[in-house]
């Protein structure tokens, strides 16, 4: 008797998350038991991918290869381009799941194409000829509406209000005028002291108001806490003209303020925490600061690279 195949309910563990679908599945016609079948097995394996993917917002593998060629570029140049493998590209291509951040990318580019030229100006001497070419001809022909950085800048970092944003909405404009208040008043701000910064202004604040300052999603690193793709949003913030690099080509930078700080867009309790906190941790310096952090329960508990729920502030020892 021929195998026979019907239509089964099978559970997958994608990233921790258990995503039960309905799929056909091969049977033996004489003992009933499951067989494996390679296409029916794979076509069942991505439709779990594909109901993921649309839970979480993940681009998929073909709109992914769309966007690479839509830029006319090989999987190289746009891995050059983007900062990762050209293996990391191809498996993303054929079913992989981007990471967090590499799908931030990837959708905000989706969503504005002609963003490519900022990664391009960075990137540009590791591109080959080809990819050059291909990257001046779409920026030269390419007919699109510019956005302002401002509006970049909050389509990447306004996120589901949650938790693990503070409960409050992210807005470029305040955060950028946060950052100011941090690198005016205290000494010496460096990328990495920059992070507990506002880690320690966000939770305090969420500490005392059961809200975030910015709305910013927080991630153990290594190094402490730190505001979730933050390499991304503090260039963009200097983009906008608030911040500057001094010491840029060194590896230590230290941050310096461009603008103003504008008070009138902040709460007299966000203003009296950022005081405090700006008091509290303003001179220490960037090792200091993390070694500090480390003992904080929401970096202790939370595995490298998750992201830190903001129900820990509650248990801040600082």
């Amino acid at each position: 008797m021929q195998p026979f195949s019907k239509e089964i309910e099978e559970t997958y563990k994608i990233r921790g998350e258990n995503i039960t679908i309905k799929a056909a599945a091969m049977f033996d016609a004489n003992t009933g038991k499951q067989i494996y079948d390679e296409k029916l097995d794979s076509d069942a394996i991505n439709k779990a991918f594909d109901i993921y993917r649309k839970k979480h917002n993940i681009i998929d593998p073909n709109r992914i290869k769309n966007l690479r060629k839509s830029y006319g570029l090989n999987q190289r140049d746009f891995a050059t381009l983007l900062g990762v493998s050209p293996t990391t590209i191809a498996v993303y291509e054929i079913g992989s799941l981007p990471s967090e951040s590499n799908n931030l990318f990837l959708t905000s580019l989706e969503k504005h194409p002609e963003r490519i030229n900022e990664y391009y100006k960075s990137k540009k001497n590791n591109l080959s000829d080809k990819g050059k070419e291909s990257i001046e001809n779409f920026l030269n022909n390419k007919s699109t509406n510019k956005i302002s950085t401002v509006e970049y800048c909050n389509s990447l970092f306004n996120k589901k209000i949650s938790k693990f944003t503070g409960f409050s909405k992210f807005d470029a404009i305040k955060v950028s005028n946060l950052i100011v208040y941090l690198i005016s008043h205290a000494k010496n701000v460096s990328k990495t002291k920059l992070n507990k910064l506002l880690f320690y202004t966000d939770f305090k604040t969420y500490k005392k108001q059961t809200r975030s300052i910015s709305g910013l999603s927080y991630v153990k690193l290594p190094y402490g806490p730190v505001p979730d793709n933050y390499d991304t949003l503090y260039p963009l913030i200097k983009e906008m003209g608030y911040i500057e690099i001094c010491n840029e080509n060194e590896d230590y930078s230290i941050y310096k303020t461009k603008k103003k700080f504008d008070s009138t867009i902040f709460q007299n309790y966000e203003l009296e925490i950022m005081k405090e906190t700006v008091k509290k941790f303003g001179y220490k310096n960037a090792s200091q600061l993390s070694n500090i952090s480390h003992k904080e329960k929401g970096w202790l508990d939370v595995p490298v690279s998750k992201k830190i729920s903001y129900e820990f502030a509650t248990q801040l020892l600082q």
